[in-house]
């Protein structure tokens, strides 16, 4: 006879605190205070060992997500909202974007600005990585989506849907390596 395992999964709010969950439990297993001002979003490592997450205050920690210990502080030069945070595969970049309109790309070994993207003329509420980490994808609040050759640091297309709504979220396909899906206030 075979036993069926539980899978669990480790979840993460982002607010005035930041709490992780190991589910199915209902009860936050952890619950920690990385930031002066409220959390606005996390990112779980390749791993999920560390948990990376961003601030009204311009913020980003590193934390080890079973206890909360932080492991690094970045701080950007303009101090500005950190709204999205998107890590490479293996980890050993970041990439930040908010309020500002910028994309920081954090080199997490040195712990310093590895390079800037811009092009936005609103906040960055969401970043993501392609599947080979070549390319960025970008979403702001007047409804602009833009992708970035990371390597060279250019825009190389901008995509807007017919009514300028803003972007709240995108993802690329693991599976349909050219398909990149957005999430606006327009649904």
């Amino acid at each position: 006879a075979s036993a069926a395992a539980t899978v669990y999964r480790r979840l993460v709010s982002a607010g005035d605190h930041v709490q992780v969950w190991d589910l199915p439990s209902t009860a936050a297993a952890l619950t920690f205070l990385p930031h002066s001002l409220p959390a606005t979003c996390a990112q779980w490592n390749h791993n999920n060992q560390v948990l990376a997450t961003g601030s009204l205050d311009g913020s980003i920690v590193l934390s080890l997500g079973k206890e909360g210990k932080q492991l690094c502080r970045l701080e950007s030069d303009q101090n500005a909202a950190v709204l999205a945070l998107a890590l490479t595969l293996d980890s050993r970049y970041l990439a930040s974007a908010g309020r500002l309109g910028i994309i920081t790309i954090w080199d997490l070994k040195r712990r310093a600005v590895a390079k800037t993207l811009q092009g936005h003329t609103a906040a960055i509420n969401a970043i993501a990585f392609n599947w080979d980490c070549t390319v960025l994808a970008s979403g702001d609040s007047d409804g602009n989506i833009l992708l970035h050759e990371v390597a060279k640091g250019e825009r190389i297309m901008q995509l807007r849907g017919p009514d300028a709504h803003a972007v709240r979220a995108v993802q690329f396909s693991p599976f349909k390596k050219q398909r990149l899906a957005a999430i606006g206030d327009d649904g």
